[in-house]
Parts: C-alpha cells; structure tokens; sequence
C-alpha cells in the first residue's frame, strides 16, 4: 500500500477513494482466496480509519470481492491407489536391506491415509492406543468432537 500510495503521490488516507483502491486491488498478483483475504483485512483497515475518525467514508466498502470456487479435495481413484501401491512395492523390494523392514511399512501408511482420510501429520502422530479392535478413535482438532473411524482389517494387518 505504502509504495501504491507513493507512486499515486497520496499522503493522507481521505484522498484515497473508490477509484483508486480499485486500481490498487487491481494491481494485486493473488489468487481469488488470497486477494478476499487481502480485501477484507483492508476493509477492516478502513472500518478501524473511520471509527478513529480519520476518514468519514470507507472507500472499499463497495469493492466486490472476487468469486472463489472450492474444489472439493476427492480420494484417489482406483487405478490411482493402485499405482501409489505399485510404486510402494517397489521402492520396499529396491531399499536396502537395513531399511527395508520401514519401506515396506509404507504400505500401511499409505492404506492408512487413504482409509482413514486424515491427513500425513496425523497419521505420523498416532499411537496404537487410539485403536480398540477396527476402531480408531481421535478428536477433531477444530472442534474437539469425538471421532471413530472403522478402519479395513487388511488395513490393520498391512505391514
């Protein structure tokens, strides 16, 4: 904003007005998530400005957030899992023998993420004790409710 500012030769915040926090939103490099971000930290700003009186108008009050799409993360798919599995094989029959005995708990890993649906830190993170028979049993990190996922058997019993 500060070299926005200089380069417009603006030195107190009532001279900015719609046109130019268009132009300077529009100089933005981001991504739609990122630049909503950017755009409601700076309405926040101005939001602050006026309550402070130092402005009596906000100026991007009426700028229009971009549109962002989420796409939904989906699992693998078949043919997917199959080659990850395939490729997991052969690094376990290619590592040296000092190693291999964790190569080949790759797979487990493997079929433990994509059954469990956590993510790679928490898989990384779990103990035995948060499984009773097929059951894994944690808590959701944002909310704190409690979570039992049924794991496969071939997932328990993969090494």
């Amino acid at each position: 904003m500060e070299e926005f500012a200089a380069h417009k030769g603006t030195r107190f915040l009532d001279q900015l007005d719609i046109d130019a926090m268009s132009e300077f939103r529009n100089g933005w490099k981001d991504g739609a998530l990122s630049a909503s971000k950017k755009l409601e930290r700076l309405r926040a700003f101005f939001r602050f400005a006026m309550k402070r009186k130092w402005i009596t108008e906000n100026p991007v009050i009426d700028l229009k957030a971009p549109r962002v799409s989420m796409k939904p993360t989906m699992p693998f798919t078949q043919e997917e899992m199959s080659r990850i599995l395939e490729a997991v094989e052969i690094y376990c029959r290619e590592t040296a023998a000092n190693g291999r005995e964790n190569a080949c708990r790759l797979r487990a890993f493997v079929l433990l993420l994509r059954f469990s649906g956590m993510r790679i830190s928490d898989v990384v993170n779990l103990t035995t004790e948060r499984f009773v028979r097929n059951r894994l049993f944690l808590y959701t990190a944002k909310t704190g409710v409690p979570v039992h996922i049924i794991i496969p058997e071939f997932v328990l019993h993969a090494n």
